[in-house]
């Protein structure tokens, strides 16, 4: 079933905001900020090898963050078919061996070859945008538009998105014919809330009025145009 949200969102000044970004830290001098987001867990030392050679001669944070997403995104596959089961190190499988994996493992290799690089980051879990409806006015959120991406710590800048799924995770779950059925369903029962659910007793009376009185001219007007046929 779909719910309809209301929500408002406030965006400070972005030059103030920028402003206001130094080094991570818990504050101070304190380092227990930075360390948190650079944490580490045991994994196959090929994977720091990997995050070496992505960023080597890059010149800043954001352009080995760059490297590394590009990397993953075009010499990766996105796939749904996964199965682990006895895999001591899915993320050093998923980069060294198996090459294709959903969004999650993108994202959590991305995590972790930023932090082999040195660069603190985060996995973000939520949704994307969603598919704007022309018809209703609105975005159409699914529950396959639930996605994970990477924010990296940029001095001066702050909490920085990356994605580094490919693109082509958006033609697979949007495919097919039984998959433009369902965005017209989709369509259709939201319409159906906002016009019929959504409306009290007195507006669907009106509504459903309109509807008869417009039903009851197209109808006189075919027969009167069959009448001098």
């Amino acid at each position: 079933r779909m719910f309809r949200l209301n929500y408002r969102v406030l965006s400070p000044d972005p030059v103030l905001a920028r402003a206001g970004f130094g080094p991570l830290s818990g504050g101070g001098d304190d380092p227990v900020g930075m360390a948190r987001y650079l944490t580490l867990p045991r994994i196959d030392p090929r994977v720091k090898e990997m995050a070496d050679s992505v960023t080597a001669g890059a010149t800043s944070a954001f352009e080995k963050a760059r490297r590394i997403e590009e990397d993953l995104r075009s010499r990766y596959n996105y796939t749904l078919d996964i199965n682990d089961a006895g895999v001591a190190d899915p993320v050093a499988h998923f980069l060294l061996e198996r090459n294709a994996g959903h969004c999650e493992y993108f994202a959590t290799a991305m995590a972790v070859l930023l932090r082999h690089a040195g660069i603190p980051s985060r996995v973000v879990n939520g949704f994307a945008s969603g598919e704007w409806s022309s018809l209703t006015g609105s975005f159409i959120v699914r529950q396959s538009d639930a996605h994970s991406w990477v924010e990296a710590w940029m001095d001066g800048r702050g909490w920085v998105t990356f994605d580094p799924t490919p693109s082509t995770q958006e033609i697979i779950s949007r495919a097919g014919l039984m998959a433009r059925l369902s965005r017209a369903f989709d369509q259709i029962e939201i319409l159906w809330d906002t016009w019929v659910i959504g409306l009290d007793l007195l507006d669907q009376r009106s509504l459903a009025s309109a509807l008869y009185d417009t039903a009851g001219r197209m109808a006189a007007s075919v027969t009167a145009t069959m009448s001098r046929l």
